[in-house]
């Protein structure tokens, strides 16, 4: 099995990430026991894995996390990993149509499309004065605004 480690510096919640590959491992085995989820990858190797979070398994066709580096006997290294579902799927992701009926304020937001989170009141409140001198048979107009 080939693996592609690397990193990442992007938001877990980010579905595109920007994914940087530092180097391929040809000699790959997955662990027993373990499932596409959080699989466990032992490689043979003798390199640094200090700056690395991210890797992608072409047989797989899945992104993972690296949330663990483990030291074995022989230069082999266990790297526990956990599926980024998000990157992994994102084409399907990307393609889905859907009515967004709750966005986070953002600069894409709309505040004109209401998705009942604001608290909205609105009253008529009408009042009828009665003018000490009456009116005259002239045109009169009263404006009031803003109450």
């Amino acid at each position: 099995m080939q693996i592609q480690v690397g990193y990442t510096t992007d938001e877990p919640n980010k579905v595109n990430k920007t994914y940087h590959n530092k180097h391929t491992y040809r000699n790959c085995v997955i662990k027993e026991n373990t499932s596409i989820i959080r699989p466990t990858f032992i490689i043979t190797t003798m390199d640094d894995f200090a700056s690395i979070n991210y890797c992608y398994v072409a047989s797989m066709n899945r992104y993972y996390y690296i949330n663990n580096v483990v030291c074995l006997p022989g230069n082999r290294v266990a790297l526990e990993c956990k599926c980024d579902v998000l990157m992994s799927f994102k084409t399907d992701i990307l393609k889905t149509k859907a009515i967004i009926d709750k966005q986070q304020s953002s600069a894409l937001s709309s505040n004109y499309i209401d998705d009942n989170s604001y608290v909205t009141e609105c009253r008529t409140v009408v009042q009828a004065t009665e003018f000490p001198n009456g009116f005259n048979k002239t045109a009169n107009i009263i404006i009031t605004a803003g109450g």
